[in-house]
């Protein structure tokens, strides 16, 4: 039952892929690129000098790095064909014949994106980081080198990741803080000068 639904959703949004040269770039350029958005916020955050920035993208890389050490233990364990390999629908996009549950690329961005929207004010960000994984999503899905229900998997991957780092985030900054600590005192034994703040 869930394949079939699997493979007539996908062909009702794969089935729109070559009608239009300029859709069928769009969905190339998002499918390829959209992850760079979170990327280059979670960056930004570093480089402010608000402790409240900091924490959040820090709570961000390990929203995101536990999600995708899930993903690929999932990939592992569980082996899902990607469209192409199975003949189905048009491919725009050129990828090798890995496992396609979840999609690695919206795991990553929506693992980033939830963790925003559990902070009040980052929340209007955040839901703006969701449509962007979602429709990086869809466009993979559009382009063929991924079903539907990896895009609602990659949502569940990054559901669990996110709320477990929400909820160990004392913790984890108390992690961070100890790597901080050991880094300076890394660098005072290199010889490097610590500048205190």
């Amino acid at each position: 039952m869930w394949d079939k639904l699997n493979i007539t959703v996908f062909h009702i949004i794969n089935g729109y892929a070559t009608k239009s040269r300029v859709l069928d770039n769009l969905a190339v350029e998002i499918a390829n690129h959209a992850q760079l958005i979170p990327i280059i916020l979670v960056v930004s955050l570093f480089f402010l000098k608000n402790p409240r920035c900091n924490r959040l993208a820090s709570l961000s890389i390990y929203s995101a790095l536990f999600a995708m050490t899930l993903t690929s233990i999932i990939r592992h364990l569980f082996f899902h064909p990607r469209p192409f390999m199975l003949k189905l629908g048009t491919q725009l996009i050129q990828h090798a014949p890995t496992s396609s549950f979840p999609s690695a690329h919206t795991t990553f961005m929506l693992s980033i994106a939830l963790i925003w929207l559990y902070f009040r004010d980052s929340r209007k960000i955040g839901i703006l980081l969701c449509l962007v994984g979602l429709m990086g999503g869809l466009a993979r899905v559009f382009c063929g080198i991924h079903f539907p229900l990896d895009i609602v998997g990659s949502f569940l991957v990054a559901l669990s990741t996110s709320s477990l780092v929400f909820i160990c985030r004392g913790w984890l900054e108390r992690l961070n803080g100890w790597i901080a600590a050991k880094s300076r005192s890394l660098r005072g034994c290199l010889g490097f000068k610590v500048i205190e703040k």
